[in-house]
């Protein structure tokens, strides 16, 4: 940051994802995953679905959050947003 006595360099933010759960209906695939707070607070995370095979984005994909903040994960430590392609 440029000038500011005051800033700070931001830094980077360890999450942890974990345990993942898929399901498939009516060719819809869903996955589920639990997302822990971490340190710092990290703001606007955003997931992206991913092929295994290739690696690359599966689109479209939408999310039941779009952008996590850590800091609004939970009193109980994490949340468990889900990713699909329909």
């Amino acid at each position: 940051m440029n000038g500011s006595p005051g800033a700070q360099r931001p830094r980077r933010a360890r999450l942890k994802v974990s345990g993942s759960r898929t399901s498939q209906r009516d060719g819809r695939i869903s996955l589920t995953v639990t997302v822990r707070k971490g340190t710092p607070v990290a703001p606007m995370v955003r997931l992206s679905l991913r092929d295994r095979r290739s690696g690359h984005r599966v689109l479209p994909a939408f999310h039941s959050d779009n952008h996590l903040w850590t800091f609004g994960v939970t009193a109980q430590g994490y949340r468990t947003p889900r990713v699909s392609n329909r």
